[in-house]
């Protein structure tokens, strides 16, 4: 029960835009989390490469 109740909560905590290192600190070390609940945030490389470019180039890079 106890394991859920920390999954439920790191999970709801990354899908509301919580970074990866705050919901480590809370639970366990970053390589643990990451293992764990990276699938958790598709299209965050995409998001990083438009953000990127809109700040470097002034354009937007598409999701593939």
């Amino acid at each position: 029960m106890l394991h859920d109740l920390r999954h439920t909560h790191a999970s709801i905590l990354l899908k509301l835009g919580v970074s990866m290192k705050t919901v480590s600190d809370r639970l366990a070390p970053i390589v643990i989390t990451l293992d764990t609940y990276g699938h958790l945030l598709p299209g965050q490389d995409a998001s990083a490469a438009n953000l990127f470019s809109s700040v470097v180039l002034g354009a937007s890079v598409s999701k593939m």
